[in-house]
C-alpha cells in the first residue's frame, strides 16, 4: 500500500465522518423543530456547539487532500 492510497483512505474516511455528523445534528434539529419540542432542539443545538469546538475530522480530511 503506496503513501498515496493511505492518505486517500485517510481523506475519504474523514470527509465521510464530518459531512456525516453535520448532516445527521440537522436533521435531529429539524426534527426536534418540528415536533416543537423545545428541550429537543436545544439538546440538539447544545451538541452541534460542543462538536464546534472539536474538529480533527476536518483538519485531518484537508490536510490529506493537500498532501
Amino acid at each position: 500500500m503506496s503513501l498515496y492510497e493511505i492518505l486517500l483512505f485517510g481523506h475519504i474516511t474523514t470527509a465521510i465522518l464530518w459531512v456525516g455528523a453535520g448532516l445527521s445534528l440537522v436533521v435531529l434539529a429539524l426534527l426536534a423543530e418540528r415536533k416543537g419540542d423545545d428541550g429537543g432542539l436545544r439538546t440538539s443545538l447544545d451538541a452541534v456547539n460542543r462538536l464546534a469546538n472539536v474538529w480533527p475530522a476536518t483538519c485531518l480530511s484537508i490536510a490529506s487532500a493537500l498532501m
